[in-house]
């Protein structure tokens, strides 16, 4: 599983260049078959080493955006932590996953809710309705 070794790679700290790459690689080519928690491991993964392989955040956004609504409250923190880690600025990506986050309310925990607000103020990206609701 590409999420697994990504994400071993990462909990190890190791930033090997051709590992890397081959693994984002292999991900843009099954990115459409990959589940919520595989695309947000992934994404995670790469953040947590800051290994900037654009083409695969651009296909896991992509992705993204077609599932968000299935994802779970620290899916959707780890995946807004990441691409805000990253550098990524996607508005629709990220109000999107605040709206999806804002519906689950009652089961975001307190790291859930300061992801995915720090993941915003770093992006410099302004606060949403569902947003505000989270920290009100």
């Amino acid at each position: 599983n590409l999420s697994n070794t990504a994400w071993a790679c990462a909990t190890l700290e190791m930033t090997i260049a051709p590992l890397m790459n081959a693994i984002a690689s292999a991900a843009i080519a099954i990115s459409r078959q990959l589940d919520p928690q595989s695309l947000a491991n992934t994404v995670w993964a790469f953040a947590a080493i800051e290994f900037r392989h654009m083409p695969l955040m651009a296909a896991i956004a992509s992705q993204s955006l077609r599932s968000i609504g299935d994802w779970t409250p620290v899916e959707l923190s780890s995946f807004a932590w990441s691409y805000a880690r990253l550098g990524w600025r996607n508005v629709p990506l990220m109000h999107a996953s605040a709206a999806c986050a804002g519906t689950q309310l009652s089961e975001l925990t307190l790291l859930d809710i300061a992801n995915t607000v720090w993941a915003f103020e770093a992006l410099e990206i302004p606060p949403g309705a569902r947003l505000r609701s989270m920290i009100n």
